[in-house]
């Protein structure tokens, strides 16, 4: 499509979509402009003190033409009622000097063509433009500005990392990464891990069932409590932390007490130096880290990856001296 047929298709979709999630947050459309001298539209919905803009950028000549979400928020009211249809300009100036954009969005199909998206493209532009907007903007529209721009970094270093290679494959990329990004972890999870089958000790262990609840906060970083079955695992619950990004997620895991799996069952260190080496430490021994990388599956209903323990040093007191002993990799 040519560039007018472009701009009609692009205002209308983004006065409907946008309009109708903004109405529901109770925004007002408040400005829209097309500026064929500058190939410039833009549009602006307002609350109180906040402004959400989309700005439609096709005059660049050394990049393509693009469109940015911008928000603004004021100290004061830019308006005293929502009745007004439009503000005085030079009061909406100085509110959109003062705003924060979300990344730009390409509109042509590469870097080098004046072609610009046809109907498809330009809906699934859309679509993840909208749930940028749900996702990123959420920090600004709860007013946590500094949530918002460490969010907004966050959002441009993975824009900026996928920008190669034909649109239709970036916009699938960051269109699924964004999404996974804000998929939420919080719940219950029940699974169960298993030594490598290269470790003598495996054929004791099969398997050993866990639960693990989990609370994620923001930016796809999550904390947690996590327990063994205490038949055959570890009797104390422990704590995890970790983040979800994209398809992938990791964790680390601590646990108050670090047991050793021997044949006949798990003895914790402290036990086991009593019995091996007559030593009776001075205070409990933690478990190191224990790391966790796994995928999680295209429904989101599960998760599957590698435990890894150390390489790491044991580090325990005896007498009142601090003493250190390395633990092999497992």
């Amino acid at each position: 499509m040519d560039r007018k047929e472009f701009v009609e298709e692009f205002s209308q979709k983004i006065r409907t979509r946008f309009g109708q999630y903004l109405e529901t947050l109770g925004y007002k459309l408040i400005f829209e402009e097309y500026a064929e001298k500058y190939k410039h539209y833009q549009i602006s919905f307002l609350r109180s003190n906040q402004i959400i803009g989309i700005d439609l950028m096709l005059h660049q000549l050394d990049s393509p033409a693009s469109a940015e979400i911008f928000f603004s928020l004021g100290r004061k009211p830019i308006v005293s009622s929502l009745r007004f249809k439009s503000v005085p300009l030079s009061l909406y100036k100085r509110n959109r000097e003062k705003s924060s954009q979300l990344t730009p969005y390409w509109v042509t199909k590469s870097n080098n063509s004046s072609e610009y998206l046809d109907s498809e493209e330009l809906n699934r532009l859309v679509d993840l433009m909208l749930n940028d907007l749900t996702t990123y903007g959420e920090s600004y529209l709860r007013g946590d500005m500094k949530a918002f721009k460490q969010m907004r970094k966050e959002l441009w270093g993975l824009s900026l990392r996928d920008r190669s290679g034909s649109f239709i494959n970036i916009l699938k990329h960051l269109a699924e990464k964004r999404t996974t990004v804000s998929a939420n972890m919080t719940g219950v999870w029940v699974g169960k891990y298993s030594f490598d089958s290269r470790d003598p000790i495996a054929k004791f262990y099969p398997s050993i069932p866990f639960t693990v609840i989990i609370k994620q906060i923001r930016f796809g970083k999550f904390l947690g409590e996590i327990k063994d079955d205490p038949t055959i695992g570890l009797p104390e619950w422990g704590r995890v932390r970790g983040r979800v990004f994209a398809s992938k997620v990791s964790f680390v895991k601590l646990t108050p007490v670090f047991y050793i799996f021997l044949p006949r069952g798990k003895i914790s260190f402290n036990d086991y130096c009593k019995e091996k080496y007559n030593l009776v430490l001075d205070e409990t021994v933690h478990s190191p880290p224990t790391r966790y990388k796994g995928q999680i599956s295209p429904d989101g209903k599960k998760v599957s990856g590698v435990w890894e323990l150390g390489p790491t040093t044991i580090r325990y007191v005896f007498q009142g001296k601090a003493l250190a002993s390395k633990l092999p990799r497992a």
